[in-house]
């Protein structure tokens, strides 16, 4: 409690377009956020069960304060002719009564398709409510962080983030959705307000993705995971801690009282897809890895504007097909910008992957690019550099000269092609080190993330990877190309650099890794 005497703050200045986040709903008074745009986030469970319900096909949800409102207003529709269910939780466990409880994972099509829903909670309905005079109500969590970003991109009002909290607490869970709904709505030109709590979330965020354990051992470390963990539920945190896998926006009217999906202007996703990439007519973009027959190129094919957007892959012998088209942003797994010192970037991939370092080897110095067996490369880097090169390396160091000599070639690929990491990339977008590509588990884990970023089909997938196996392609190298084709697709707001300021070679070139964020 601040001192009594202490005098009135001075106003805090706002800034265009203005972001807020309030860290529980008792630490927000309803009238700051009259005529403006609210996201409320009940991270476990209410925002997902919500979303989860929708993308199932429920008609609309009537959240209500009490577990009595809750039989009132059933009773009500069902007298109308209306066959609602009811849903929730109290203290985390089913309501003695209710046709469901509030985990996300049993709202599905078989139990709710076409029929409304009304639904009371510990936290996520009570802060619905206590919102009711604001402009616009959207519920926003880490499943459908896209369509929420997306839907707020262009709205004029101040943005407001509502996060839930357990009981009278602040709460971890709903801080990490908070904090990433922070870092794309910053980089798409939004102001932060004058307290920290914006801050705090988004430092939370950024400390989640760094972290080894990553969303699911964070939530499960939070006071909402905790709780679930205690009743047997760990299966719902790892449902909860998925990224865009329900990508629909839910929208509270007060005046209805029903949360519906919202299909306004401001809500519209762009006519690409639904997880926030945007590509360019006219501009195509590239992922490219290297393969046995030469490189493997994912695009987008003919069908991406249809209902069920298609990756197509192709092999390419060489890289000179780049030079006729041209390109918004290539990007390839190949060290681009050579050192006799080690890369910054390298360093720090190696960082992210921690527990799979080895995933990360170090790139020849150009000098070494000319010598055609591995005793004279091995023999020159040990001079030039102090350390030899590994065999690994000196496999694929026609392809780095290949890409070197292109750029040296072609100037204005320079700042077009664009060196990504698979592993970085499909371990910043899991928020975990995933296990190997040579395991199924593995596999497994990148296809659902390629599923979920751009509508990848495993059979489409594992089709192809037969059809292009006498090309000399393999299925890991179709998945490292597509997850490059997931990091050209994003905005740039939502990409990060390793390191944010690159170093250059000698020739100028960056030595960087560019990475797509969650």
């Amino acid at each position: 409690m601040p001192a009594p005497d202490l005098p009135p703050p001075p106003p805090a200045p706002q800034g265009p377009r203005p972001l807020f986040v309030h860290l529980h709903v008792r630490l927000l008074d309803p009238a700051v956020v009259a005529g403006a745009t609210v996201i409320v986030i009940d991270q476990i469970r209410a925002s997902v069960t919500m979303t989860a319900a929708l993308c199932a096909r429920a008609p609309f949800i009537e959240p209500v304060l009490t577990v009595e409102d809750a039989f009132a207003r059933a009773a009500a529709l069902r007298a109308a002719g209306i066959p609602a269910l009811i849903g929730g939780e109290r203290a985390g466990i089913a309501v003695e009564g209710f046709d469901l409880d509030n985990s996300p994972r049993n709202y599905t099509k078989d139990r709710i398709a076409g029929r409304p829903l009304v639904v009371t909670t510990s936290n996520g309905t009570a802060s619905l409510l206590h919102v009711r005079r604001a402009h616009r109500i959207l519920v926003g969590s880490l499943s459908n962080l896209s369509a929420i970003v997306d839907a707020v991109a262009t709205d004029p009002r101040p943005v407001h983030i509502l996060c839930a909290g357990t009981r009278e607490e602040i709460s971890l869970d709903d801080c990490l959705p908070a904090g990433a709904m922070v870092q794309r709505l910053i980089a798409q030109g939004r102001t932060l307000g004058s307290d920290d709590s914006g801050r705090m979330c988004l430092a939370l965020w950024r400390d989640t993705l760094a972290s080894r354990g990553g969303i699911a051992s964070a939530l499960r470390e939070s006071r909402g995971g905790r709780n679930l963990s205690r009743i047997g539920l760990d299966a719902d945190i790892d449902f909860c801690a998925k990224v865009d896998h329900l990508p629909v926006l839910p929208a509270f009217d007060s005046g209805t009282g029903r949360i519906t999906i919202e299909r306004s202007s401001h809500a519209q996703i762009p006519q690409t897809s639904s997880r926030g990439h945007q590509s360019q007519p006219g501009m195509p973009v590239l992922g490219i890895d290297g393969c046995a027959g030469g490189w493997i190129v994912a695009s987008l094919g003919s069908q991406w504007h249809a209902s069920t957007p298609r990756v197509e892959f192709e092999v390419h012998p060489t890289l000179e097909f780049l030079e006729s088209l041209t390109l918004s942003r290539v990007c390839i797994d190949i060290p681009i910008g050579l050192s006799r010192t080690p890369r910054t970037c390298d360093m720090l991939a190696r960082r992210a992957l921690l527990g799979a370092a080895s995933r990360v080897f170090t790139p020849p110095c150009r000098e070494v690019l000319a010598c055609v067996d591995w005793i004279d490369a091995n023999a020159m880097s040990r001079k030039l550099t102090g350390k030899g090169l590994s065999k690994q390396a000196f496999n694929i160091t026609q392809k780095i000269r290949e890409a070197d000599e292109l750029l040296a070639r072609v100037p204005h690929l320079r700042g077009v092609l664009r060196e990504v990491h698979p592993e970085v990339c499909f371990a910043r977008l899991a928020g975990r080190v995933l296990p190997s590509k040579k395991t199924f588990q593995g596999i497994a884990a990148r296809i659902e993330i390629l599923s979920q970023r751009i509508g990848i089909e495993e059979d489409s997938l594992r089709a192809q990877a037969a059809r292009l196996r006498p090309a000399g392609a393999k299925l890991d190298d179709l998945l490292d190309a597509a997850i490059a084709l997931v990091v050209a697709l994003t905005p740039a707001g939502v990409t990060s650099l390793l390191p944010p300021t690159p170093e250059h070679d000698e020739r100028g070139l960056a030595m960087e890794m560019i990475c797509a964020d969650l």
